[in-house]
């Protein structure tokens, strides 16, 4: 994901605009999927072509336009450290939440696992510190 990104960031940054490499990636991916779907339908027999599953499940390729062409624009001015570690956060964080809020059957919510989350929230406030901070005082 931190390759990813960089190389995103530097993608947009010569390009001029984070649209480039949200294109690349997805042109990249459409290829990448036709092939794998063009080689699992050679060699298997699979039923005619549906829609999997229901339509809102699709949304996932436009929150990954949105997160790609964010982290080109981001990466120049935060950093890609910053960048992965609220994507990793922001993971956690949500599925801390979804656990919590709506668990699934038997689940239990550790503590390790919410101190886990905690310890790469620090991580990402240190990350985020600024340099000025951390400098020897005069």
């Amino acid at each position: 994901m931190p390759v990813q990104t960089a190389m995103n960031g530097r993608i947009g940054a010569a390009a001029g605009t984070p649209v480039t490499p949200v294109l690349t990636n997805f042109l990249a991916a459409a290829v990448g999927l036709g092939a794998a779907t063009a080689v699992h339908r050679a060699v298997t027999a699979p039923p005619p072509w549906t829609w999997p599953g229901p339509p809102w499940l699709w949304a996932g390729g436009l929150l990954g336009a949105v997160v790609v062409g964010a982290s080109a624009v981001l990466a120049r001015s935060i950093g890609v450290l910053q960048i992965s570690l609220g994507l990793v956060i922001g993971m956690l964080l949500g599925g801390l939440a979804i656990d919590l809020l709506v668990p699934a059957p038997g689940a239990v919510v550790a503590p390790l696992t919410v101190v886990g989350t905690l310890l790469t929230l620090v991580g990402l406030a240190v990350a985020s510190w600024p340099e000025k901070a951390w400098a020897d005082p005069p």
